[in-house]
């Protein structure tokens, strides 16, 4: 993980212009680069973006730096493409058994982990090196699973229950290959065991590859395309000799994210992951987040590897059900007991995106709440317009809850609760007096959050202010003033309706994240120290405050 250190590092100097910092860092890297003999998938990633980046900021670099650089840039250049060169040249293959103990976890938290497996990639590298990948995948096959160790992990990841994972991510499936075998001879056999994936492949049709899917259609294999400009052609001729229309999926003339090489490392972008879970790899597993696609992030996605420390996984959410998933609230799981429950805090890429997040509706997927949207849900239109559909939402959840007439005493006292747990959760939404104390806490808990990332994380920080610069401006000019008011209280300005949510949230946040040490931001989460409550999915106070159900009338 070293050189996706260094990529921070670099960044950070480059936006700050601490150009004498950026020409040692650079060297830093060089060295290290010398004494590393084979190079993980991540740390190759994170050396192909350091190289954009010189590239990208190669105007800065010339006026500011001393000729030296180029030398130093160009020797580390060299040195990765010679590192890829070596590593394509002789292709690994790895044993389940290999893996399996490179994983280093028991055997129990092993099988939880699996439930929880959302992508098997087969391959490290992929034969196509699209300009636009969002995955940064590395280009030229270096690496693969043995066809022993995909079946038997397939075979163990369907006994677990689980179907909703794919058998690609940053590698093309049809790649794949070992002693002549190829995806067929995997799909033939998930067949014959009755192992269907909820999800097909998603490939490029590599070069060469041609034979595979004539096989791949001759078994009815379900797989999709993805166009590129330089398949295009391929696919059209492909489609006439088989005299088949072929799933298309993905088409660049349709990506409107720009990401690998069109990376500006200047932007945010939405996300590019739509799922929460595992990602096993031949060199690992990862616990995948998704995050908005952006310097910190460049995939659209955090990964975070499984070890003997990990001691939660965290609940497998794919394709559209990840969509739902309210990324600024904390995210369920599973123990190492097999309990489900919901993280009490927010975990580091969370953070990352609520800082991240500007409010643009290009930022957010359609069908995922936007952090802006969720603060809207606290303001007095909002508050009034949901107590005028009471009558509508208790007759909803009546229809919903009550499905039958005919029920034992036992099972309609059960949904009786239910459906006056529902109604309460509801109508304690539509009370000004509550709905003002659960911002409050979402206020401090966010506020808290951040302040407790910050602390530890100075290159980050330095990223996200270059990053929100011109947002961080504005709201400096808008509401400097009042800070600088002796009478200033942060607790009574967020009681108050005197400003959006979504901005008065921007402001607290740009001046906890400029100055941590900040006496109004430290002083309101002290005054108002908050939880999350997982059985209402809202922010509430802790140890005292508005309880999951006030009985306030106001």
């Amino acid at each position: 993980m070293i050189f996706e250190i260094k990529k921070y590092e670099i960044l950070a100097s480059l936006y700050t212009k601490r150009y004498r910092e950026f020409e040692q860092i650079t060297e830093d890297i060089l060295k290290e680069l010398k004494t590393t003999s084979i190079l993980s998938e991540t740390d190759q990633k994170a050396l192909n973006q350091i190289n954009l980046i010189f590239k990208k900021f190669k105007k800065e670099i010339s006026l500011n730096c001393r000729c030296s650089i180029h030398t130093t840039t160009a020797c580390i250049k060299k040195h990765t493409v010679q590192m890829v060169r070596n590593q394509t040249k002789k292709v690994d293959y790895i044993d389940y058994n290999t893996w399996r103990n490179t994983l280093n976890i028991e055997e129990e938290p092993f099988r939880i982990m699996l439930s929880n497996v959302s992508s098997l990639q087969l391959s490290v590298g992929c034969s196509n090196f699209c300009r636009r990948c969002n995955e940064w995948a590395l280009p030229g096959v270096r690496r693969h699973f043995t066809f022993e160790a995909v079946v038997k992990l397939v075979k163990e990841i369907f006994k677990t229950g689980n179907t909703n994972f794919s058998l690609y991510s940053a590698s093309d499936p049809l790649d794949w290959q070992h002693k002549g075998r190829t995806i067929v001879d995997i799909i033939k056999i998930m067949q014959d065991q009755g192992c269907k994936c909820e999800f097909g492949l998603l490939t490029k049709i590599p070069k060469g590859s041609e034979k595979i899917i004539k096989k791949l259609l001759k078994i009815d294999g379900n797989f999709a395309v993805s166009i590129t400009d330089k398949n295009r052609t391929r696919i059209k001729a492909l489609e006439k000799k088989f005299k088949k229309k072929l799933n298309v999926q993905h088409d660049t003339s349709d990506l409107m994210i720009p990401s690998g090489l069109d990376e500006d490392f200047k932007t945010i972008k939405s996300s590019i992951t739509d799922n929460y879970g595992i990602e096993i790899t031949p060199e690992g597993a990862f616990t995948i987040i998704p995050t908005f696609t952006n310097a910190l992030n460049l995939t659209g996605q955090h990964r975070s590897p499984v070890n003997a420390k990990t001691d939660f996984f965290l609940t497998i959410r794919v394709g559209i059900d990840a969509l739902t998933v309210e990324y600024f609230k904390p995210l369920p799981a599973i123990n190492l007991k097999k309990e489900e429950f919901t993280i009490n805090r927010l975990l580091n890429p969370q953070i990352e995106n609520i800082m991240l997040d500007n409010g643009s509706y290009q930022c957010t997927p359609p069908g995922m709440m936007s952090l802006k949207e969720y603060f809207e849900t606290f303001e007095p239109e909002a508050v009034s317009a949901r107590k005028k559909a009471i009558p509508a939402i208790v007759k909803r959840l009546k229809k919903e809850i009550f499905t039958s007439k005919t029920y034992n005493k036992k099972e309609y006292q059960a949904r009786k609760t239910k459906f006056k747990k529902q109604t309460r959760l509801y109508l304690d939404f539509c009370k000004p007096y509550n709905v003002m104390e659960f911002k409050k806490f979402t206020f401090s808990f966010f506020l808290n959050s951040i302040l407790n990332y910050i602390k530890k994380h100075q290159y980050a920080k330095e990223i996200i202010l270059y990053l929100r610069k011109r947002d961080n401006d504005i709201y400096n000019s808008n509401y400097n003033e009042l800070f600088k008011n002796s009478d200033f209280n942060l607790t009574f300005l967020v009681n108050t309706t005197q400003h959006k949510n979504f901005e008065l949230f921007q402001m607290m946040m740009f001046k906890a994240i400029e100055d941590p040490d900040n006496k109004e931001i430290n002083q309101f989460i002290k005054n108002n120290p908050a939880r999350f409550n997982a059985a209402t999915r809202r922010f509430t106070g802790k140890g005292s405050g508005l309880t999951p159900f006030s009985k306030n009338k106001r």
